[in-house]
């Protein structure tokens, strides 16, 4: 479960509250992976939980809040692990090999989590595509920053800022149409579209 406090009203201090978030978050994802996101309300979760409702307004201000706080923390476990698998990479890699295990490692990774894709589509459906793409301060720019770095290549000073939001901007729409897409070779295909625009797009920083 979610090892971070993200948007929580009150942080768990004793062990016993701990546990109580823990089955309010395990409950909600287990309803999105059986129910989907209508299935998903504060009432089936406290039900699902054993729990009383008023106990998950302790830690969240609705549904919402709750989606919000496992999507983030998800996403930023997901890009952790990517990281990590980079690091074993040697640092003589060729680009696109870089790209391709990158965007592969991720894919996978997002089908594998079954709950991952419900809160994917919910989010982008409750944000405009400026909230959804990440910004400079955000998780994805350093993870493309660390990629490019691997495979030999650095952004232009006077380009940095700019090429950084296009690339996290171009990342997070065809990460997210694969991973909206059901069928795993047509959401395969926006995989292998979005490493031929990056290894395109890259080569205009020499």
């Amino acid at each position: 479960m979610p090892d971070t406090f993200i948007g929580l009203k009150k942080h768990p201090k004793q062990a016993r509250s701990r546990r109580r978030l823990d089955r309010i978050l395990n409950a909600t994802e287990n309803l999105l992976v059986e129910h989907g996101i209508s299935g998903v309300t504060t009432t089936s979760i406290a039900k699902y939980a054993d729990i009383p409702v008023g106990s998950i307004y302790q830690y969240f201000d609705s549904r919402e809040d709750i989606l919000e706080h496992l999507y983030l923390d998800a996403f930023r476990r997901m890009l952790s692990s990517i990281e990590s698998a980079l690091a074993d990479m040697p640092l003589d890699t060729e680009f696109p090999k870089v790209i391709r295990k990158t965007l592969n490692y991720f894919w996978q990774e997002t089908r594998r989590d079954k709950s991952f894709k419900q809160l994917t589509r919910w989010h982008n459906r409750h944000h405009t595509l400026l909230e959804i793409t990440p910004d400079s301060d955000s998780e994805i720019p350093n993870l493309i920053s660390v990629v490019l770095k691997r495979g030999g290549f650095s952004i232009p000073q006077q380009r940095e800022k700019t090429a950084l939001n296009t690339l996290s901007a171009v990342i997070s729409l065809m990460i997210d149409l694969s991973i909206e897409e059901d069928d795993d070779t047509a959401a395969y295909r926006y995989i292998e579209e979005l490493q031929l625009l990056l290894e395109s797009y890259v080569r205009t920083f020499d």
